[in-house]
């Protein structure tokens, strides 16, 4: 999820005086259970980085594979509508859409194994109960390139489902990914690539992801 700006009344209660994180750093988010106190959080992104990494290369080699087998393949076209070796204007540089979508988890593997992403906890937003994460355009009037807010209902969600939230978010950063509501087509939808890791990896992904990559055209 893309938010336009950080607005200055939102602000985490941080236990030390940044809330920003690299990876280790899970100060000042609102969470429940075992995930309740500094340390059990940033253990648990860690591992959900790790994870996700793991996943997002898993996607980029089965889409990769010559040929693929008929899974790869109909997974694809359950999220995007067309056949991964489908012709497509605008993948010039890649051999089909397939290995444009392998790209591009690659790259999230890229930027989230290298450390290049910060994370700050976030007060879940009164207007938005069901969201787990975003990542803001702008920060302090400058363009946002690296942080992705995490709001207390991502600590609530299982394992595999927190890091297919990375990927997504992730993609927004790196990728320049949008989401349904503005996305033109369903290759610009993160919720699509959401989907899609997950199923290649075997693993069940929320139904909302599959409705929103579906509310934006082929």
């Amino acid at each position: 999820m893309i938010s336009m700006h950080e607005p200055a009344s939102v602000r985490c209660q941080a236990a030390s005086p940044d809330a920003a994180c690299r990876h280790a750093s899970a100060a000042g988010c609102a969470a429940a259970g075992r995930h309740r106190d500094g340390a059990g959080r940033a253990a648990t992104l860690r591992e959900d980085i790790s994870l996700a990494v793991r996943l997002a290369l898993a996607a980029a080699d089965r889409l990769e594979s010559t040929p693929r087998d008929v899974r790869t393949a109909c997974l694809y076209r359950i999220a995007f509508g067309h056949a991964p070796g489908h012709k497509m204007p605008g993948v010039m540089r890649f051999a089909d859409p397939g290995m444009l979508a392998a790209s591009l988890f690659r790259r999230v593997a890229d930027t989230l194994g290298g450390r290049a992403v910060r994370f700050r906890c976030r007060p879940q937003p009164g207007a938005h109960p069901f969201r787990n994460a975003a990542v803001p355009r702008m920060i302090e009037g400058a363009r946002n390139r690296r942080v992705i807010w995490l709001y207390p209902r991502y600590w609530s969600r299982p394992r595999h489902i927190r890091a297919g939230i990375l990927i997504h978010e992730t993609l927004h950063l790196c990728c320049s990914m949008r989401d349904h509501g503005t996305a033109l087509r369903r290759p610009n939808n993160a919720h699509c690539y959401e989907w899609l890791v997950l199923g290649l990896n075997g693993l069940a992904a929320e139904p909302s992801d599959l409705c929103s990559c579906h509310l934006t055209p082929p």
